[in-house]
């Protein structure tokens, strides 16, 4: 994963950030450490779910650019607990 996303040479989120959203995001959806959600989110080289959710973080920043952070959070909590069907427990 790179160090830095960019969107049109703006820094988005650095490495750090994007792992304490994962950890946050793993927190408020109740994800446990594990491998399932490797191929589920990853890109298959990851070593552990906290991994796999940072690869799919830095996946939604490319895919959806944006140089406003606010609400970031929010959104993809929303978007992962859909893609990992929990939203109708959280």
């Amino acid at each position: 994963m790179t160090d830095v996303i960019t969107n049109q040479n703006v820094p988005i989120l650095n490495q750090k950030k994007i792992r304490d959203m994962a950890s946050g995001l793993r927190y408020v959806l109740g994800i446990p450490e594990g491998k399932e959600l490797i191929y589920i989110l990853g890109q298959g080289q990851e070593d552990n779910n906290a991994e796999a959710i940072e690869s799919w973080i830095a996946e939604q920043l490319m895919q959806y650019p944006q140089t406003d952070t606010s609400g970031l959070f929010e959104r993809l909590r929303t978007k992962l607990s859909r893609t990992l069907g929990l939203e109708d427990l959280y």
